[in-house]
């Protein structure tokens, strides 16, 4: 049976909360989480993140907002792989077209060859989870997002 877990971002207190409940009540919902403490949020105040069911190469659950980074293979040829270099992809972990994909973040000339080899701009995460390695999320470590500028 798949595990379906929650995580948020408190946009007020900054803070990662591990959910525990969710409720739906007549005016809005609620969370309970725990964390330092046990709390309950309005929704309004949080960014709800699900755990994607897969794990990192060092055994670390993958939610959506992760930054995640591994190593792969690019090629000029995207047909046959001539001449492949080695490189490190940094991504973010996002929930797209009814599944978690890896979306490079560098804005450069090997990330600009993996986009245009998926129509879809991304990569499927479950091609890549056991070779990469949770680095950071976006709420955490908004530098980990800066582009590597490689002039």
């Amino acid at each position: 049976m798949k595990d379906i877990k929650f995580r948020a971002w408190n946009k007020i207190t900054k803070d990662m909360m591990v959910i525990t409940n969710i409720y739906f009540i007549d005016k809005g919902s609620r969370l309970e989480g725990v964390g330092n403490l046990v709390t309950k949020w309005d929704i309004e105040h949080i960014e709800l993140m699900q755990y994607t069911g897969l794990k990192d190469k060092y055994n670390k659950e993958i939610c959506e907002g992760d930054i995640v980074e591994f190593e792969d293979y690019v090629s000029e040829n995207l047909f046959y792989y001539r001449d492949p270099w080695k490189r490190t992809v940094r991504g973010q972990i996002v929930f797209v077209h009814g599944r978690f994909d890896i979306m490079p973040l560098q804005n450069d000339r090997e990330n600009d060859l993996i986009k245009s080899e998926y129509s879809f701009k991304g990569l499927f995460l479950s091609d890549y989870a056991s070779k990469m390695s949770v680095i950071g999320n976006i709420y955490n470590h908004p530098e980990l997002l800066e582009s590597e500028d490689k002039s």
